[in-house]
């Protein structure tokens, strides 16, 4: 959603894979700046998601609206093998010492993370373990979300000396924007208790 823009009517967003455009595709700007696929959803088909020439792993996409092509926005879609072994990290509270310390203390200088989760972490991928990242904080934060977890351990090392960072993963938000999830978190005292049952049901909704 973006309330900066103003617009004529409904615009169309093509969606780039891997750099290459999906023509099978795309997303409109409606009313209200919300922005969906083309049957009015926030999540595509599974049809829509065989035709977009996924790679095992990660793949890069690109989201970018058509009357302004030089302006984007970025995320991950990952795509994994039956077989493959996760962990959950939760984000909030767990991961960081609190919810809503850690929305920005990496900004202010502050270590918000527990001491040793990269090591922990970093232990679990070179198990074989794929860490997949939960957090009720909204999707207009996913970025901020993803410079929290490139910095978390990044002065430590682990008993070799080898420094440690939280390794790659895929990173799982809700939709909601930044405003009413903050106000949300400070209404219980910096943590939410309804943030489990989100919680839950982005773990079911995960098409395994």
């Amino acid at each position: 959603r973006d309330n900066k823009r103003t617009l004529r009517g409904p615009e169309t967003v093509e969606v780039f894979v891997n750099s290459d455009r999906t023509p099978s595709l795309h997303m409109i700007v409606g009313e209200g700046h919300n922005c969906t696929f083309q049957d009015g959803g926030l999540v595509p088909s599974s049809d829509v998601l065989g035709a977009m020439g996924l790679v095992e792993g990660r793949n890069e996409l690109r989201f970018s609206l058509s009357s302004a092509p030089n302006s984007h926005f970025t995320a991950a879609l990952w795509l994994l093998p039956p077989e493959e072994l996760l962990v959950v990290c939760d984000i909030d509270g767990t991961l960081t010492r609190s919810d809503i310390f850690g929305y920005g203390a990496h900004k202010l200088g502050y270590d918000s993370a527990h001491k040793g989760v990269a090591e922990a972490f970093g232990a679990i991928r070179s198990a074989g373990y794929l860490v997949v990242y939960l957090s009720a904080r909204p999707i207009t934060r996913a970025d901020k979300t993803r410079e929290l977890l490139k910095v978390v351990g990044t002065h430590g090392a682990d008993a070799n000396g080898v420094s440690c960072s939280m390794p790659d993963g895929p990173l799982i938000t809700t939709a909601e924007r930044s405003l009413p999830a903050l106000v949300r978190t400070l209404r219980r005292g910096g943590s939410d208790k309804g943030a489990d049952s989100f919680k839950l049901s982005a773990l079911q909704e995960i098409d395994c």
